[in-house]
């Protein structure tokens, strides 16, 4: 990876425009962004860097590759031109970072979503590219599990709460689990990578704009079971924020605020009192700049394979 890469983020009128500050806190040189239409350019440019980003913007995805050569994309568009987006920039050579959920789309079944996810995979590996998925709390698992390590024979319960403002707009309890709980999903890979889910095991309540489930991990090589509940929600009242983990009785809160300099950062509340780490979005960046990914692809599909497979037994 160059030192300081030549950036390009797909979507940038909703989360991407983080990515892009994050990119160039992190010293990446972001080259340029991908819109819709000229008017949606023409609307987002002047949100970017407080109305400093110079690089140039496409509608067209292929243009943009061949003119601007960047050495990594950054995909934010919506989960369902995911793949297409991810191929296109895998086989011209490029990195890949998406946003999650990594491959999803309401139209076509689990079996051809996870076989997506499987060929991005493969692709990355035949040409070389890393690939990673922006399920950022992976980052806040590791620096809850650095701060309170667990025992040698590993977890025996762990417990994911993840509320987000609704805004009044009616999801539903699936929209709900697959907005949310890729993330809580990751946090448990990270805590149990070996882990298997025992299908046998899981229990859920998906009601209104709530999303939970319950089940038993399966580990190896001497290490417990690990007890897990996920629990997510689309709020219209308070509370609106909840990011909560929690491994076996040590719970950990996160939260932010801006540091000295006005830059975002974690604030962590652990049982041992508060700590301050890089935002987790910053922490993904910033590894995948050095050329590590906090989930890669492989990591990613599995989190897909338990994403789908839950939605579909919740009925």
């Amino acid at each position: 990876m160059p030192r300081h890469p030549r950036v390009a983020v797909l979507g940038a009128s909703g989360i991407g425009r983080h990515h892009i500050s994050w990119w160039q806190l992190e010293g990446a040189a972001v080259c340029a962004f991908l819109g819709h239409t000229p008017d949606s350019i023409a609307a987002t440019r002047p949100k970017l860097l407080n109305g400093t980003f110079s690089g140039n913007a496409y509608t067209c995805l292929e243009e943009l590759l061949d003119r601007e050569k960047p050495d990594i994309v950054d995909v934010c568009l919506p989960p369902e031109l995911h793949f297409e987006a991810c191929r296109t920039a895998l086989t011209a050579g490029c990195h890949v970072l998406c946003e999650k959920p990594f491959v999803y789309d309401e139209n076509l079944s689990q079996q051809t979503m996870l076989e997506q996810a499987q060929q991005l995979t493969d692709l990355a590996r035949e040409k070389q590219c890393l690939l990673g998925v922006c399920t950022q709390y992976a980052v806040a698992a590791n620096f809850c599990l650095a701060c309170c390590p667990p025992p040698p024979e590993g977890l025996s319960s762990y417990q994911g709460r993840l509320v987000s403002p609704g805004r009044n707009r009616a999801r539903g309890a699936r929209q709900t689990w697959i907005d949310l709980a890729p993330h809580m999903l990751a946090a448990l890979q990270v805590a149990a990578p070996d882990g298997e889910l025992d299908w046998q095991t899981l229990e859920t309540d998906f009601a209104g704009q709530k999303a939970d489930a319950r089940f038993v991990l399966r580990r190896k090589r001497g290490k417990r079971d690990l007890a897990c509940r996920i629990q997510t929600l689309h709020a219209d009242a308070e509370p609106f924020n909840v990011r909560q983990l929690t491994f076996e009785d040590q719970v950990f809160d996160i939260a932010g605020k801006p540091d000295e300099n006005g830059i975002f950062q974690l604030e962590i509340s652990t049982p041992r009192g508060t700590v301050s780490r890089p935002d987790m979005l910053r922490q993904v960046i910033r590894s995948f700049s050095l050329g590590k990914t906090e989930v890669s692809g492989a990591m990613a599909v599995k989190n897909m394979q338990w994403l789908l497979e839950i939605l579909s037994r919740a009925g």
